[in-house]
């Protein structure tokens, strides 16, 4: 069951890659992702671990509109896993753990 959780870690990383580069440019996506690793010890394969830092730092680096980009993040993330996503306030964070447990479900009930 390794593969699974490979998947969904290359897809978190990849919705937020496409979501930063897409609303703030491609140029931005480099300096942000070091700026990851220099100022909060988080490469690339660890963004998926520590994903609720990313999202601060997030809003740390681009103020409120951090939150807006973290949440079309949260949402390319939903619609690659083909997950529905029901929005609240919930934090962010809060969503990428349910689409973990949302995603081992339907693996144990062999759903595709």
């Amino acid at each position: 069951m390794e593969k699974p959780n490979v998947d969904f870690n290359s897809i978190l990383i990849r919705s937020l890659e496409e979501v930063i580069s897409d609303v703030l440019g491609k140029r931005v996506l480099p300096p942000f992702l070091n700026y990851l690793t220099t100022h909060n010890d988080i490469t690339l394969d660890e963004i998926p671990y520590q994903f609720e830092t990313v999202l601060d730092t997030m809003e740390e680096m681009f103020g409120v509109g951090g939150r807006t980009i973290g949440k079309l993040v949260v949402r390319r993330f939903y619609a690659k896993l083909g997950l529905e996503l029901a929005e609240s306030n919930r934090p962010l964070i809060d969503y990428v753990e349910r689409a973990k447990i949302m995603l081992q479900y339907k693996d144990s009930v062999g759903h595709p």
